[in-house]
């Protein structure tokens, strides 16, 4: 993280508010341990073209430090990846690997500070080799991505009239490869919504955020906004937003982003485990659609949300947990693409969740689209030479976890998605199938295998691959 003063003040800060608290709080757990992996991999660097197998080593201590108490939250794990190639001496890396999350309440019920930090491996560009975990660094299409986001923020309650809250935050975004401009984020937002005296709901707001980038323009996102709901039964609920966008950044269309917005949506909740929020509305890019319904049952959970959003990487980064993207992820629409670009973003996801004797299933569906709104591409070029600003991903996961015994643990993941590249007039399509075998020798020894097959299909020259590997590991925690 040499050269970037900001994102190291960040995890400072974070750092220091953790060694504070540390001196004044009891129950802290600390664990510590080692990874030690094998992988044979029969294409080790994803080509379609010069095929090579290879015998990757991963050594890998980790430290993990957890607090809950009633005024403090943390949560934070470090890992020091170390890979070896048997044949591709100049692979060798070290890869880092940071997760941590601090949520703290510093006066009772009004102030607070939430941190959180990260650093993982992703995805350089989703026209480039995919691969699952950080043995696919040598394929050469992966960057080292550094989050922090802090943020304080005030609450206060005007008895049973209003409820008020001041949220300022600082995110900053560091990527190892120079083709992605490091960031940061100021945001500041307010909010005061109905208390308890109202039957019918509302709320005024304002935000300002301005993302600074090293050497484009600044893109700058103004928002000020009233809501008001009418209660037709106590489980129905009609809403309307209106409100008006004062944003600035470079269009590709030379309009600038502004504009009066309003929406229209409706709130049931027929009982306490199912929840329906829909909405239609009208912003500067168009209409715009929202969706999310939830229905929880003993055994099962469903959902199915749709939404459309304008946003940039640092703050798609910032607005999420550490590692919620895992390290080298595989499946392009699964996280955030990679970019420098003001994009505007609709994705429709469902999900479905089941558990029956000794067994959890897991069942996603996703559809997103991604478009470019300002003059940056949206995704890098990768092998492509023409600048590509639009992308459509259609997705589809099953996961079955079943526990033979309280110490033996089998899983099967199946991935496909079918990428389209508009600009590019070029589709891939991408299937993964892998089968894992978990075991608990003792309270500190435990052992893995794995097998698994990946294989992308693309009308792109070059672009077609596939690969099988074999995973064998085991961990010791002391």
């Amino acid at each position: 993280m040499r050269g970037n003063r900001a994102l190291r003040r960040g995890l400072t800060g974070c750092a220091c508010v953790l060694l504070a608290a540390a001196g004044h709080a009891a129950d802290w757990k600390f664990d510590a341990g080692v990874t030690a992996r094998e992988t044979y991999t029969d294409n080790v660097r994803l080509s379609a073209t010069a095929r090579e197998s290879d015998l990757i080593t991963e050594i890998n201590p980790f430290v993990t430090v957890r607090h809950e108490g009633a005024r403090l939250k943390v949560d934070a794990r470090y890992t020091m990846n170390n890979v070896f190639y048997l044949l591709g001496n100049a692979d060798d890396r070290v890869n880092h690997q940071l997760g941590a999350s601090l949520r703290s309440e510093l006066i009772e019920d009004r102030f607070f500070f939430d941190a959180t930090a990260s650093y993982s491996q992703q995805l350089l560009s989703a026209l480039g080799p995919l691969g699952v975990g950080n043995t696919a660094t040598a394929a050469g299409n992966t960057t080292d991505v550094g989050v922090y986001t802090l943020t304080p923020y005030w609450k206060q309650r005007f008895g049973s009239f209003a409820n008020a809250e001041l949220r300022l935050s600082q995110s900053g975004t560091f990527f190892s490869s120079g083709a992605l401009e490091r960031s940061q984020q100021q945001r500041i937002s307010a909010v005061l919504s109905s208390g308890a005296d109202f039957k019918h709901p509302w709320s005024l707001g304002y935000s300002y955020a301005t993302t600074t980038y090293q050497t484009r323009g600044d893109a700058t996102f103004e928002n000020v906004y009233g809501t008001l709901g009418y209660a037709i039964t106590p489980r129905l609920r009609v809403n309307g937003t209106l409100g008006y966008e004062n944003n600035d950044y470079a269009t590709n269309t030379g309009k600038r982003p502004v504009g009066a917005y309003w929406n229209l949506g409706v709130s049931w909740r027929p009982s306490s485990r199912t929840s329906l929020d829909a909405g239609f509305g009208d912003h500067y890019w168009g209409n715009s659609w929202n969706l999310a319904f939830r229905h929880k049952r003993v055994s099962s959970d469903w959902t199915l949300t749709y939404s459309e959003a304008v946003s940039t990487t640092t703050s798609q980064l910032g607005s999420l947990q550490p590692n919620v993207v895992p390290p080298g992820g595989a499946v392009v629409g699964s996280g955030p693409l990679l970019n420098n670009a003001v994009s505007k973003n609709d994705s429709l996801r469902g999900s479905v969740s089941y558990r029956h004797g000794k067994s959890d299933y897991g069942l996603n569906v996703f559809m997103t689209r991604a478009r470019s709104l300002d003059t940056q591409p949206l995704l890098l070029p990768g092998p492509a030479t023409v600048p590509t600003n639009q992308v459509r991903t259609y997705g589809l996961g099953f996961d079955w976890n079943w526990r033979y015994s309280p110490l033996i643990r089998t899983t099967l993941r199946l991935q496909a998605t079918h990428n389209r590249f508009e600009d590019l007039d070029r589709t891939d399509d991408y299937q993964l199938v892998e089968f894992g075998l978990t075991r608990r020798f003792n309270p500190h020894l435990s052992g893995e295998v794995r097998v698994r097959h990946q294989r992308r299909a693309s009308d792109a020259a070059n672009a077609d691959y596939d690969e099988s590997a074999l995973i064998g590991g085991l961990t010791y925690t002391f």
